[in-house]
């Protein structure tokens, strides 16, 4: 086989790489009808961190007492407010219609979050996609699975992530099986 016959079988084989990376994407991209109905709920893994409350009612008034200086009394205070500590944002449920999945079925999934959480992203490999705001600390998300190619049947893992306005998130995990 000549070098030229070997180069154009390469680029052909690169061209039908290309072809099926874009169709691969495209029937990603459509994954995304239907409503929400959970059927399977998963726990979300352990907190990493204990998080303190935040304080009920205002601190204490703050007691102003004089210090004898060499010039012009000044005002001290002996008392110091406790400082706000910002919630963090907490996966408390995720639900899944199915654990098992077939190319066409259309899965649903839901996200339990603490109120302060502004979005949820789910990801499965290198496809992502925010999840519907519902309600306060409510997420939802639907999609149809696409038909894959045998090759790609496995189990996957899908990456939660709830994210808050300042930026902080909590993350989870969970498998999910393309058959």
């Amino acid at each position: 086989m000549s070098r030229a016959a070997m180069l154009a079988a390469f680029a052909v084989l690169v061209l039908i790489g290309a072809a099926a990376l874009d169709w691969y994407s495209h029937v990603l991209a459509g994954m995304n009808s239907g409503g929400p109905v959970p059927l399977q709920s998963i726990a979300p893994r352990a907190p990493t961190a204990t998080i303190a409350p935040r304080p009920t009612s205002l601190p204490p008034a703050v007691k102003q007492t004089s210090v004898p200086t060499s010039g012009p009394t000044v005002p001290a205070s002996t008392a110091t407010p406790a400082a706000a500590v910002p919630r963090q944002p907490k996966i408390i449920s995720i639900s899944l219609s199915s654990s098992v999945v077939t190319g066409g079925q259309i899965v649903t999934g839901t996200v339990r979050t603490t109120t302060d959480v502004v979005a949820v992203k789910a990801r499965i490999a290198a496809y992502s996609s925010l999840l519907t705001k519902v309600g306060a600390g409510h997420f939802a998300l639907s999609y149809r699975v696409p038909k894959l190619p045998f090759f790609l049947h496995r189990t996957y893992t899908i990456e939660v992530t709830a994210s808050n306005a300042r930026g902080e998130s909590d993350s989870s995990s969970l498998p999910i099986t393309v058959r």
